[in-house]
């Protein structure tokens, strides 16, 4: 039911933007500043489906894009999280504590563009990590091949602001993960390929100056 309304509300929200009248938006020599959902999705979901990872974060990413001509731009993403737990003594104590990175470098090219809307297609690389240490060490990381095509759409009244929606596909090109204990260690190769984006697609959001 929930990927329903999820779909549906897309829908809706294309629809209302496709209809909004707007000027034509010319960004080159432009630069947007912004948020994206994307970051580590197949390193993070092949992870989770190994057993004692438990849970792993979303890392939403601070967003830049760098349009060189009306066609061209390139961008990158770089998010990061920091966590730590203090277990109660009476539980056995102890402490958790993990970080998460992910960064990328990307391009999009606008093989449609409309009054209030850009069409684009685009590849990329990302590199993601995951460190954790309760006794053990954890260290998982990965370098993905990114290939996607989404779209970018503006309001009006709002004509520096742009809303994208991306889906594409995922290929891990080398991970790895390694696990150290009382001077042991194990590690693991990592491997994987998929669809990113889900219901809605990466979400992104950016300001352009």
């Amino acid at each position: 039911m929930k990927k329903l309304l999820a779909f549906l509300l897309a829908i809706s929200l294309v629809t209302a933007f496709s209809v909004i009248p707007a000027e034509a938006k010319d960004l080159t020599k432009r630069i947007g500043l912004g948020f994206t959902s994307q970051g580590g999705d197949l390193l993070r979901t092949g992870l989770e489906a190994l057993p004692d990872e438990g849970a792993l974060p979303l890392i939403p990413s601070i967003s830049l894009k760098i349009a060189v001509s009306e066609k061209l731009a390139f961008g990158g993403y770089l998010g990061y999280r920091t966590a730590s737990i203090d277990y109660d003594e009476d539980a056995g104590g102890g402490e958790l504590s993990g970080t998460a990175l992910a960064l990328g470098a990307k391009s999009y090219y606008n093989f449609l563009t409309e009054d209030n809307m850009n069409l684009y297609a685009g590849g990329g690389l990302g590199y993601t990590s995951f460190k954790s240490e309760n006794g053990m060490k954890s260290t998982s990381s990965a370098v993905d091949l990114l290939l996607y095509m989404g779209g970018e759409f503006f309001l009006q009244g709002l004509p520096n602001l742009g809303f994208s929606f991306e889906v594409g596909l995922d290929v891990m090109v080398t991970g790895s993960s390694k696990d150290e204990m009382e001077g042991v260690d194990i590690e693991d190769d990592l491997g994987g390929f998929g669809t990113f984006g889900g219901v809605l697609g990466a979400v992104g959001i950016h300001y352009y100056f």
